[in-house]
C-alpha cells in the first residue's frame, strides 16, 4: 500500500527519521500566508473556503486515477464525491482536460506511484508522487501542487524526492527531469514546470542544510555527535595572554590614569 508509513518514516536500524517535509514545514517562511490570511480576515471571510479548495484536490485526485490507467467512468465519480456544484465541476474538467492533454502530448505513464523510500545516506525518508516514463524513452519525477503558482519550497521537496530515488534505484536515473504539476485551487489552469537536476544543485543544498538544522534542533544524539565535529577553538597566543585588559570606566579616563591602571594590573611600581 502507498503513501507515507502511519508510523513515519525508518531507516535499517530501525531509528525514526524525518520526512521530506518535515524540515521544509519547520523552517518555511509564511509570511505570504499569513498576508493572505489577514486579507481574508480584513474582508469579513472565512479562512478557507472548503468548496474552492475542493477544486484542486478533485483534479489532483482525477489525475492520480489517470495516471494509473483507471477508466473515465472512475475518474468521473471521483469528481463527483469531491464536488457538488456545477461551476466547480466544469473548472475540475477543464483543469483535468488540460493536465491529461499534457500527459497524451508527452507519452507520460507512470512506473511508480506514491512508494515510501528511506536515504541511508542522509538519513531522511519520503514518498514520491509518481516516477513516470516519457515517450523518449526518459525517466521523470512528478509532484502534483494545488497552489496557484509554484513556489521555491516545491522544487526543494521534489529535489530530495528524486535524491531518495536514485539513491534506492541507482540503474534508473531521473534522465527526463524533475516536474511540477499546478492544480489551482480556484480551479485556474493546469501548469505544468520542468528544470533539470543540475539545475536544482542549489536547492539540493539547501535542503541539506535545512535537514542538518531539524535534526540539530528535534534529535539530542545528532546534536552532541555534531557538537565532537565542531574545529577546535585557536589557542591563545602568549602575548595574548600577557595583553592589559582595560576595564570600561563610567568617565573619561586621562593618559596619565590609563598608563597607571596598566602598571598596578601588571605589578609595576608606579
Amino acid at each position: 500500500m502507498g503513501g507515507r508509513p502511519k508510523e513515519g518514516y525508518r531507516n535499517s536500524a530501525g531509528e525514526k527519521i524525518p520526512g521530506t517535509h518535515d524540515p521544509i514545514s519547520r523552517f518555511k517562511q509564511s509570511d505570504g500566508l499569513i498576508h493572505w490570511a489577514y486579507g481574508r480576515g480584513k474582508k469579513g471571510l472565512p479562512l478557507y473556503d472548503q468548496g474552492v479548495l475542493n477544486i484542486g484536490s478533485a483534479v489532483h485526485a482525477m489525475a492520480d486515477l489517470d495516471l494509473k490507467g483507471r477508466p473515465d467512468r472512475e475518474i468521473e465519480k471521483c469528481a463527483h464525491d469531491f464536488l457538488a456544484a456545477p461551476d466547480h465541476l466544469q473548472m475540475a474538467w477543464s483543469c483535468f482536460r488540460e493536465f491529461r492533454q499534457w500527459r497524451e502530448q508527452c507519452h507520460v505513464r507512470a512506473i511508480a506511484q506514491e512508494k515510501p523510500l528511506v536515504s541511508e545516506r542522509w538519513q531522511f525518508g519520503g514518498t514520491p508522487d509518481a516516477i513516470v516514463m516519457f515517450g523518449n524513452g526518459g525517466r521523470g519525477i512528478i509532484d502534483p501542487k494545488t497552489s496557484a503558482k509554484v513556489y521555491s519550497d516545491h522544487w526543494l521537496a521534489i529535489r530530495a524526492h528524486g535524491e531518495l530515488w536514485e539513491e534506492n534505484y541507482p540503474d534508473l536515473p531521473l534522465d527526463a527531469g524533475y516536474h511540477v504539476l499546478i492544480f489551482p485551487k480556484d480551479g485556474g489552469k493546469f501548469q505544468h514546470h520542468v528544470k533539470e537536476r543540475d539545475e536544482l544543485e542549489t536547492e539540493w543544498r539547501i535542503y541539506t542544510l535545512l535537514l542538518e538544522a531539524y535534526r540539530l534542533e528535534k534529535e539530542p544524539s545528532f546534536a552532541k555527535a555534531s557538537e565532537g565535529k565542531r574545529a577546535p577553538k585557536k589557542p591563545v597566543t602568549p602575548r595574548e595572554k600577557l595583553a592589559p585588559r582595560i576595564e570600561p570606566s563610567p568617565r573619561f579616563q586621562t593618559m596619565g590614569e590609563l598608563l597607571r591602571a596598566w602598571h598596578v594590573k601588571e605589578g609595576v611600581p608606579a
